[in-house]
């Protein structure tokens, strides 16, 4: 790997451990996440029966959700959707985050 490469993962590593240090000390950051969801799923087409892309389940959950509570595992409890294809159907499956322990905003 380029030298550049290994800096930046040193760089990440070490904000990992400097926000583990400071979770373990009882201070709390509070991160927000942008969450992309505007997908036509035009080359999935075949699999996809018309839903959106994030709303396809994959081992009986919707992608979206699946994103979302990796989000929450990590603490990131502030989330904003971007939608564009179907937003209607995507709303109504997530609604305000509430059942997922999260607030949504689109």
């Amino acid at each position: 790997a380029a030298p550049n490469a290994r800096k930046s993962r040193a760089q990440i590593y070490a904000l990992h451990v400097r926000f583990r240090r400071l979770q373990n000390h009882g201070q709390f950051l509070k991160m927000k996440a942008l969450v992309l969801a505007a997908g036509k799923s035009t080359r999935i087409a075949s699999i996809s029966n018309g839903l959106p892309k994030p709303l396809i389940q994959v081992d009986g959950l919707s992608i979206i959700e699946r994103n979302l509570r990796w989000l929450s595992h990590f603490g990131i409890q502030d989330i904003w959707i971007n939608l564009h294809y179907k937003p209607e159907e995507i709303m109504n499956h997530l609604q305000d985050g509430s059942r997922l322990g999260l607030k949504i905003e689109y």
